[in-house]
């Protein structure tokens, strides 16, 4: 005769171990409390709803955890300030075993952490082993926004770990394909995801010589200093680049701070960019949203020595046949693969044909909104010897990928 098992007295081992594994069968679970930390203690009182401020979510996790709401306070921060997330998880099975919680902060179309926070849960006071069913918990977080910070918008996403395992998120709408939970954005600085840049147009004529003497250089704005291509901090060696265009071309003109001129390269398409170099990413017609569309990627080394590239998607259908007929003049305030003495830097001015760049061939026009990037190679050495790889972004990738595109900034094409 089969045994019953029944949850109220639980008499044989076994009983209790299916329990342990399945739970009481007594319906749905509902949230009944609430467990927060006041005073470094642990406080249980009734759960009567999320506040009128918090974001009410729906995320499962695993089948046991699942978010209820969030919300952070200020939602608008600059570089240096305290933000606090505040998140409601509830209980509906059982966890069984310790896991802790991450948080993630990163920019917009970014791939790379500029914030982290793993911990375990309630400040240590609840280990998950003992957090009960219909219970909820109410996790604050106390987060610094970096400083100096590149994210225009910070995302902050999060989840519960174990080791190298994360709870799985069931609704994959509600995840980035890692299994972390968008939980809060804070606006950051000006808010811009991305940084924009409105070059004039030209009024006469331009010399490719390496010197921007002409008049309308000197009315082009500069380019903020790059920064380190993760957004944290400034290199060694300052870099900044002012652009023009007119209807046959765009110019760019790059000045690079550098004490230690150098390239052993000297043929096209040469993998410059694994020394020293300046270089561009274009895509004219802004078409790159999910990871399609067409750009180019243009370097030139201090001695003009060209790298060139054409790609149907992210780093797909990369074409190193192509080639644009550029131009670039490099003025050196030094001395050229001489180690031995201090230099001050160079310069790089550039012609780029519309006509050669994919997309851009049926011409251009004011107010045309054009994702490109800058960024400057630089390897400072020490009796010949390189003791540092400085890759520095106008607007950083967030990524140890340059083409990331989501991050590619705004050219906009003036009157």
């Amino acid at each position: 005769m089969a045994s019953h098992i029944h949850c109220a007295s639980r008499p044989v081992v076994l009983g209790l171990l299916l329990v342990l594994v399945n739970g009481c069968s007594r319906g749905p679970v509902k949230p009944e409390t609430l467990l927060s930390v006041e005073n470094r203690a642990l406080k249980t009182t009734p759960f009567t709803g999320l506040p009128p401020d918090a974001q009410a979510r729906t995320v499962t996790l695993d089948g046991r955890i699942v978010l209820l709401g969030s919300r952070v306070t200020p939602a608008t921060a600059q570089p240096g300030d305290r933000v606090t997330l505040t998140t409601w998880w509830f209980l509906k099975k059982d966890m069984l075993e310790d896991w802790k919680i991450f948080l993630h902060g990163g920019g917009a179309g970014g791939e790379m952490n500029v914030l982290q926070d793993d911990h375990d849960p309630l400040d240590g006071l609840l280990p998950l082993s003992r957090w009960r069913p219909g219970e909820v918990m109410e996790e604050t977080r106390v987060l610094r926004i970096p400083l100096p910070s590149a994210v225009g918008q910070l995302e902050l996403r999060g989840g519960f770990f174990r080791g190298n395992v994360r709870l799985t998120v069931e609704e994959p709408s509600e995840h980035d394909g890692q299994n972390r939970v968008l939980l809060a954005t804070v606006r950051v600085g000006d808010g811009l995801a991305v940084p924009e840049y409105t070059a004039g147009r030209v009024t006469g004529p331009l010399k490719i010589d390496g010197v921007a003497d002409e008049a309308d250089w000197q009315r082009a704005p500069k380019t903020t200093p790059f920064i380190n291509y993760d957004g944290r901090g400034v290199p060694s060696n300052r870099t900044v680049a002012r652009l023009l265009w007119d209807e046959t071309a765009l110019y760019v003109f790059f000045d690079a701070d550098d004490k230690d001129i150098w390239t052993s390269f000297s043929k096209r398409d040469d993998h410059i960019y694994d020394e020293e170099a300046v270089e561009i990413f274009l895509d004219v017609d802004g078409d790159l949203k999910d990871n399609v569309g067409t750009y180019q990627e243009l370097q030139a080394a201090p001695n003009d020595v060209h790298f060139d590239a054409s790609f149907t998607g992210r780093r797909k259908g990369m074409n190193p046949a192509w080639n644009s007929s550029y131009e670039t003049k490099a003025v050196l305030r030094g001395t050229f693969n001489n180690p031995q003495d201090v230099d001050e830097g160079w310069t790089s001015e550039w012609r780029i044909p519309w006509a050669d760049l994919v997309d851009a061939s049926g011409g251009v026009k004011a107010g045309q909104r054009i994702r490109f990037n800058m960024f400057r190679l630089d390897k400072p050495r020490r009796n010949g010897r390189v003791v540092a790889n400085e890759a520095s972004a106008w607007n950083s990738p967030l990524s140890g990928d340059f083409h990331n595109v989501n991050r590619f900034g705004v050219l906009i094409l003036g009157p």
